[in-house]
């Protein structure tokens, strides 16, 4: 028997001191490989050379083959293929793993939605972070998605940064907030924690950004052109993608179901059936002039699942499938497909001359290159994120950051003669279809849930479990339904359960059988006999004098209007995740004071009867958002709004800007001044405050006062910044923030963003209450942002 390698005798010392045996999945340039003889394996050849060695020797079928999100396996080289097909949407989507007889599951965060009413950017990273940590983790110990049972390799696909545009898509429980900036900084900071970590050589984990763009709509999805205004797609569906592109240099995005039709922005397409129109996987527009020469991405695109196909057979775009893909590849600059549309006809297309060899060559060479960066074709046993160890999964560190993002993401609603929190060791009666559920309360977008070494659906604590553990017992659970739709109630039993107990808890809502990808929820008020359940348990607590807590779970907004006029506390819980039932009880009865903010407008019922739903534009009917909403008795609460157990006061307000010069040599991101205001805990408790700097655009002088301007779409106030602080009783803080160009500027009709000259009215915020303002006076020319790209820099 010949001695081993060098290389393989370091690789066993590496696994030995792991305690395992080696299993990184898909790791080219290994011991035994038939590629280490080629020069794509030498890692002191610039990748760009590696890169080009390694194509040069793939026949014309496998070029093809690598344009899949399973790139196809070439084996005389040592290459298994290479899975991207990795759903990270707040925790990495797989099935558990076991190693040396331990089982672990991957993390799970609360749901997107309850993340971006944290406000707080580090849970973002802290999120990215984690599903870094465990894709590592996975990847180095042979960890596979039940989907197809494929291997995990070292991408993720997240985070999603649609808008929750309206609160009938079925995906908002997927989702951070309505607001673009908002959104944006969600995934900025998710995107870092996830793609960048200690080891400056590698990319920790190849992250695509979700579902670019104009998407929320499920019926039709597909199928359907929007005709969206360019003041639209300039203000509310592209800075939430740009802003991860340009300031934390994302490596990949996936392209979206939806269609734009649009004379101005698109004068002529690729399709003579739509001649002003291109679906978001084929999108010059899209891909091409935004993407790229705008935002200066560099990553590789992704497709979602059977999008291309979609251009054939749903939207008539394309002529055939070989069209279909020559138009994935070259206008959409795809690099990677699901659902087969591009990898099964390529080849055709660049046989009958619709596409060429270079172009394949070049979406190949963006897949094949971001694998080499991220260490793939390098040996494992020199690289530091391959000795990241199986324990890091769902690692105590990793249950307690989800669990203080899940404290942070709890909307406090309304607290009448201070309810909450509640007094421990008293007995509670938790009344509700959400009283025993477990992995409900986590969403959905994840495969295997666990906590720790526990494995399984149950290791999540139910709310009966939670409350009982943080309040000594003395909880009495009854469901009352059978289910989340309530088809029938058990008011009896729970009206029953009111009378020998001190507090009365509702734990209602939906779940995923409600909500999701697939199925819009056209009727968004409770489901089936919730409210009557409910407004039974309501009238007997307060015959008997009890006071009566709502916890509400859900993704897409639940509209409560009748709830809202009852004498009870009510509280946002979102979906909180694997770990969320612990801070749903701990801050019910008093332990926690972490609230957060909603990233919503929370509608009542009748706005959906005043709204199209398919209506793309944000100002057309009663308009959409906190930015263009017009008649604010459709909003039950604000964008921004939840109080605490504790109060705060803003005072002491500073703000200056200096000239639009400052900005010529950038594209719209330069720091013009400063703005502060200070905080200040005026209660007798600890607690979490979140405050906004807003732009109103409508009331600026600057804007407002242009005759140029005066038929253009003018949002009432635009979020510009945020911050989240943690204070003692009495304790005061100064919050600081930067004036950006982009915070100040102005979308105009024809879509072009301007930074006007001249007086800008701000105001600090905490969601509710009075607000301070302030005005700036910005001097210089008038700047037009749109037409500065990253070459200007």
């Amino acid at each position: 028997m010949p001695s081993p390698s060098n290389e393989f005798v370091v690789l066993l010392c590496v696994a030995a001191t792991l305690g395992r045996a080696a299993a990184f999945n898909y790791y080219v340039c290994v011991p035994g490989s038939p590629g280490l003889k080629f020069p794509f394996c030498n890692s002191s050849l610039p990748v760009e050379n590696r890169v080009k060695d390694f194509i040069g020797r793939l026949s014309l079928a496998q070029k093809c083959a690598q344009t899949n999100d399973k790139m196809g396996a070439v084996p005389e080289l040592g290459f298994q293929g290479y899975n991207f097909n990795t759903e990270c949407l707040h925790g990495l989507g797989a099935i558990c793993l076991e190693v040396n007889g331990t089982t672990r599951c991957p993390s799970v965060f609360s749901a997107p939605p309850g993340l971006g009413a944290t406000f707080n950017r580090s849970v973002a990273y802290s999120l990215g972070e984690t599903i870094s940590d465990e894709i590592r983790a996975y990847n180095n110990f042979g960890g596979h998605r039940s989907y197809q049972n494929r291997p995990i390799g070292v991408s993720a696909w997240g985070p999603n940064l649609n808008l929750y545009r309206d609160p009938r898509w079925g995906r908002n429980v997927e989702v951070p907030s309505e607001d673009p900036f908002h959104s944006g900084e969600y995934g900025v900071a998710y995107t870092k924690g996830l793609q960048w970590g200690p080891d400056p050589k590698y990319i920790k984990a190849i992250g695509a950004l979700k579902h670019y763009t104009i998407y929320s709509v499920e019926a039709g999805r597909g199928s359907t052109y929007f005709e969206i205004s360019p003041h639209d797609i300039e203000d509310s569906y592209l800075p939430q993608f740009r802003a991860p592109v340009v300031d934390a240099k994302s490596l990949g995005y996936m392209c979206s179901y939806a269609a734009l039709t649009s004379p101005v922005l698109i004068p002529k397409s690729s399709s003579p059936s739509h001649p002003h129109s291109e679906p978001c996987c084929a999108s010059k527009f899209f891909a091409q002039q935004k993407m790229v020469q705008e935002f200066g991405f560099e990553g590789y695109v992704q497709s979602d699942c059977g999008a291309v196909n979609n251009e054939v057979t749903r939207e008539h775009y394309a002529s055939s499938a070989a069209d279909a893909a020559a138009k994935a590849l070259t206008d959409g600059m795809m690099n990677s497909n699901c659902g087969g549309g591009l990898v099964d006809h390529i080849c055709f297309a660049i046989a009958k001359g619709m596409a060429t060899v270079a172009d394949l060559e070049a979406r190949v060479t963006r897949s094949l290159t971001l694998l080499m960066n991220a260490g793939v074709f390098d040996p494992p046993e020199l690289q530091q994120y391959t000795k990241i160890p199986f324990e890091t999964i769902n690692s105590e560190a990793a249950q307690a950051r989800s669990l203080s993002a899940a404290r942070q993401s709890l909307v406090l609603l309304q607290n009448p003669s201070n309810i909450l929190p509640l007094d421990k060791g008293k007995k509670i009666a938790l009344i509700g279809p959400h009283a025993q559920t477990h992995v409900e309360l986590a969403g959905n977008y994840f495969e295997n849930i666990g906590l720790g070494t526990c494995a399984g659906e149950d290791c999540v604590p139910s709310m009966e479990a939670s409350l009982n553990q943080v309040n000594g017992v003395n909880v009495t659970a009854v469901k009352a339904c059978d289910s989340t739709k309530c088809d029938t109630a058990d008011v009896g039993a729970a009206t029953a359960a009111v009378k020998d107990t001190d507090y009365v808890v509702l734990a209602i809502g939906i779940d995923g059988t409600i909500e999701g990808e697939g199925h819009d929820r056209m009727d968004i008020r409770l489901p089936g006999q919730q409210l009557n359940l409910s407004l039974a348990v309501i009238s007997e607590a307060k015959q008997h004098g009890k006071p009566v807590v709502v916890l509400l779970f859900n993704g897409g907004l639940v509209s409560i209007e009748e709830l809202k006029e009852q004498d009870v506390a009510i509280v946002e819980c979102f979906y909180p995740g694997a770990t969320g039932g612990t801070s749903v009880a701990e801050t019910v009865l008093g332990d926690q004071n972490r609230f957060g903010k909603l990233p919503f407008t929370l509608y009542a019922y009748n706005f959906t009867l005043a709204s199209d739903f398919t209506n793309m534009n944000m100002t057309d009917g009663p308009g959409r958002t906190y930015k263009y909403l017009k008649n604010e008795s459709y909003a039950l609460w604000q964008f921004g709004f939840g109080l605490s157990y504790t109060t705060f006061s803003l005072s002491s307000v500073g703000a200056s800007v200096g000239s639009t010069a400052d900005c010529e040599l950038f594209r719209g991101d330069c720091v013009l001044g400063g703005a502060s205001v200070t905080v200040t805990n005026t209660g007798h408790r600890a607690g979490d405050e979140v405050v906004f700097l807003f732009h109103h655009p409508s009331a600026s002088p600057a804007v407002a006062g242009r005759s140029e301007f005066g038929d253009d779409p003018q949002a009432k106030k635009q979020l510009v910044g945020f911050e989240r602080v943690t204070l003692a009783p009495g304790q005061s803080q100064t919050v600081q923030f930067n004036v950006t160009a982009r915070g100040l500027s102005f979308v105009d009709t024809m879509g072009t963003r301007h930074l006007l000259a001249g007086s800008h009215h701000i105001s600090f915020s905490r969601g509710h209450g009075a607000s301070l303002t302030h005005d700036v006076m910005l001097g210089g020319a008038d700047l037009e942002l749109s037409n500065l790209t990253p070459n200007d820099e």
